[in-house]
Parts: C-alpha cells; sequence; structure tokens
C-alpha cells in the first residue's frame, strides 16, 4: 500500500497517442579474402591475415511527425528531418603471427585489425522516450554514424603438461566517430572549432530546455588499453589430480576526447 503510485494501480488506459512511426531498414553486406600459412622451422610460425569489405546501411523515415508528450513549443523534435539513415563502405583488414616452440609450451602472438560498431536501431530512430524514474528524455539520431575501430594485441602464453598455464597480453583500441549520448546537445550539431557556433547551439538549447534531452551522437576520439594477466596452477603435485587453481587480472584505461561543444558548456 506504500509503494509509489498505488493508488493508479485501478485505472485503466482510455486513449493512447503514438509518438512516433518509424520504418527502419538495415543491409548488410560483405566479402572476405583470408591467408593462412604456417612456416615451420626452430619455431612454428603461423601468419593469418584477411581482407574484408562491408557495405552497411540503414534506412530511416518517419511517417508523419514526431510527438514529445508535454513539450509544447519547447519539442525538441520539431526542426528536425524525417528521413536519414547512414550508408557506410569500409575496407577493413587483419593480420595476425603466431610463433609457437617446438614441444609447444611456449607461444606469442601479435594482432591488428579494424572492426566496426554499427549504430542500434534505438540510437538512429529519432523518436523521445525516458523511463517512468525520471531520467533524461533519450533520442535517437538520423545522422548517426558507425563506430571505426583500429584494435591492436599482443600476448605470450606457457603451458606445460601438468597442466599448468600462465599467460600475459596488451591491447589497445581506437574508436573513432565513437556513439554516445550527450545531454543537450541536437543531432544537427557540427564539429565547427568556432567558439561562436557552440554558443549558438548552446543558446539554443537552453531555449528549449533541452539539458533534459540526450541526443545520440558521435562525438570525438575515445582510446582503451591495457592488459591482462591469467594463471592456472594444477594440483597434481598434492594427490589432487583432477583439481586445479587459477585466476585472472585485467586492468582497463579509458580516455574519451570531449566534444568542444561539452567543454565549452563548462564554460
Amino acid at each position: 500500500t506504500n509503494a509509489p503510485m498505488s493508488n493508479f494501480d485501478g485505472l485503466v488506459p482510455t486513449d493512447y497517442a503514438v509518438a512516433a512511426d518509424v520504418d527502419l531498414v538495415t543491409e548488410s553486406t560483405a566479402k572476405y579474402l583470408m591467408l593462412d600459412h604456417q612456416f615451420e622451422g626452430a619455431f612454428c610460425y603461423r601468419f593469418i591475415a584477411g581482407y574484408r569489405y562491408e557495405n552497411n546501411s540503414a534506412d530511416v523515415r518517419v511517417n508523419g511527425q514526431t510527438i514529445l508528450r508535454g513539450a509544447r513549443y519547447n519539442n525538441p523534435l520539431d526542426d528536425q528531418p524525417l528521413s536519414g539513415g547512414y550508408n557506410e563502405k569500409s575496407f577493413l583488414p587483419s593480420a595476425t603471427m603466431i610463433c609457437k616452440s617446438l614441444d609447444e609450451k611456449f607461444s606469442m602472438r601479435a594482432s591488428y585489425s579494424k572492426t566496426l560498431a554499427l549504430p542500434s536501431a534505438r540510437e538512429v530512430s529519432p523518436y523521445a522516450s525516458s523511463e517512468l524514474a525520471g531520467t533524461d528524455v533519450e533520442v535517437g539520431n538520423l545522422s548517426l554514424q558507425p563506430s571505426k575501430v583500429k584494435n591492436w594485441d599482443m600476448g605470450w602464453s606457457y603451458n606445460n603438461d601438468t597442466g599448468d598455464y600462465l599467460s600475459f597480453g596488451i591491447f589497445k583500441k581506437r574508436i573513432a566517430d565513437r556513439i554516445e549520448r550527450i545531454a543537450g546537445l541536437g543531432a544537427d550539431s557540427s564539429k565547427s572549432d568556432d567558439y561562436d557556433d557552440y554558443r549558438k547551439i548552446l543558446a539554443f538549447s537552453q531555449n528549449i530546455g533541452a539539458g533534459l534531452y540526450s541526443w545520440y551522437n558521435n562525438p570525438d576520439e575515445a582510446t582503451l588499453k591495457g592488459f591482462e594477466i591469467e594463471f592456472r596452477k594444477g594440483l597434481g603435485f598434492s594427490g589432487l589430480e583432477d583439481l586445479s587453481i587459477g585466476g585472472s587480472f585485467t586492468r582497463i584505461s579509458g580516455k574519451v576526447d570531449r566534444f568542444p561543444v561539452e567543454v565549452a558548456a563548462k564554460d
């Protein structure tokens, strides 16, 4: 009986309004070429390389107008376009080198690849939604583009016949056009270096009360890097042949280049 809004439990809806009628069509095609070759010698070298071509597209269209209930003249969706999407043609190379000792106890690997992170249907659909708990209103962005990711990875490992295992790896990812929700920053905002342009954007956001709205955007780059250590020790030396003990430790460091308008807002 003391639950929030428990007095509304018996109410029955009598009408509803469609906030947005959105058609979304996505299409992905790809072609891939791979080379896998092994060299024998004092060490066993294996080289794997690939080249992938992808064409990813999304066609998004709003049927009618988008409605934000309660916004009245402050509806931030009034002047937004009703069609958009993306068409991304990408060439994605990858290469991996693996080196193993003849007894296969020691191995070393190094790899590089380019990948994509495609926007979700929610992120590119230009309608507003929020949770009942009173969070900011999330607004999709018809101009949203896929994120381009460069990946580097290097690692070493050791294992033996008794089940002991030890590995150490380092990694780095650089994400261009990362996808992020930014409060108060509309979908049509540009990446201009002119501070006056950002003052205009901020003034526009404040006039419509857009601090309540969070648009999905493609701000600047982000970098993730770190290392991981993993081990496993068999307990056969103590008579427990079928048991082992293990663990891992990972450290990840993230750095984000803030969108200039965010810095301007802080100033």
